[in-house]
């Protein structure tokens, strides 16, 4: 099983890609990820720091997962994104890290959000949910 990784993407030597990972062109994965086995992410989507993304995942054009929350009280300290397996994200979907040192973003297996969702700072999605185009989770949901 080939990983395979678009010669115009940048991928940072901190990043882990399991086996039968595919990268689009254009893509940024930073440090401190992990992408699991067969996971496929499209052109132009972006992986920052501290996002661990599961089994089988497709993430579309232009995603963004991992950046910083949209928090004014946020203080740039350490957190996360979790992702688990089989999730499908739509084009322009944004995921954003906890907003609290330690604290995560959750998503379990098996959902799909479509185009333009928003799912903000320490949101928890447990398994098989589906969220419509451009639907947005604020803060904390659970």
């Amino acid at each position: 099983m080939n990983t395979f990784i678009h010669p115009t993407a940048i991928i940072d030597s901190k990043a882990e890609l399991d086996q039968g990972v595919k990268i689009g062109p254009y893509c940024i994965i930073g440090p401190n990820t992990k992408i699991g086995k067969k996971t496929k992410i499209s052109a132009l989507a972006t992986i920052e720091e501290w996002t661990e993304i599961g089994e089988e995942c497709t993430i579309s054009q232009g995603v963004i997962i991992g950046t910083l929350p949209q928090d004014t009280g946020f203080e740039k300290k350490r957190s996360f994104v979790k992702i688990g397996d089989r999730n499908l994200i739509r084009e322009y979907t944004t995921i954003h890290r906890g907003s609290k040192e330690g604290s995560t973003t959750y998503i379990g297996n098996d959902n799909f959000f479509m185009a333009y969702s928003h799912i903000a700072h320490n949101c928890l999605i447990e398994d098989g949910v589906i969220i419509a185009n451009a639907g947005t989770l604020g803060r904390l949901c659970y």
